[in-house]
């Protein structure tokens, strides 16, 4: 059995506990929490079963993470070094199709990422950014990733 750790920031306790982990889904085996453990600033989930679910949501948190605690950075290489930048390029293969999503949603600072974890590189070596995003989307859809 797999175990999904989660922590999700006080702040968001209430909307984000009742939303990504409701007690009756049936993906959450058991959830654990604390509304004020020593820092008084998480609150911790233990998820098993590995589904999209927690891929969705793992990722999600990671991303909302990476654009708050990056959002006044200028320098991309200190971007993409950030830890929850780098834990969702760990997340490999099943993260590509949630990158590409949110790179058509909202955009960002994805080419990085997508080129870590695929190994590959579908703009030309001339490309603006945004002709390398048209890349990635049209390599996305290519690939069946998204649609």
């Amino acid at each position: 059995m797999m175990l999904t750790r989660i922590i999700f920031p006080a702040g968001l306790l209430d909307l984000t506990a009742a939303k990504i982990m409701p007690k009756d889904n049936p993906n959450v085996e058991e959830v654990k929490g604390t509304v004020a453990p020593p820092s008084n600033e998480f609150f911790e989930a233990t998820i098993s079963k590995s589904t999209k679910f927690d891929l969705e949501a793992r990722f999600r948190l990671l991303t909302d993470q990476w654009r708050r605690e990056t959002r006044y950075m200028s320098s991309l290489s200190k971007m993409c070094m950030h830890p929850a930048y780098q834990k969702i390029i760990g997340m490999g293969e099943p993260a590509i199709a949630l990158i590409l999503h949110e790179l058509q949603r909202s955009g960002g600072h994805w080419l990085w990422a997508l080129h870590a974890i695929t190994d590959e590189d579908p703009a030309p070596a001339n490309a603006s950014f945004d002709e390398a995003v048209d890349a990635w989307l049209n390599w996305g859809r290519r690939n069946h990733y998204i649609e």
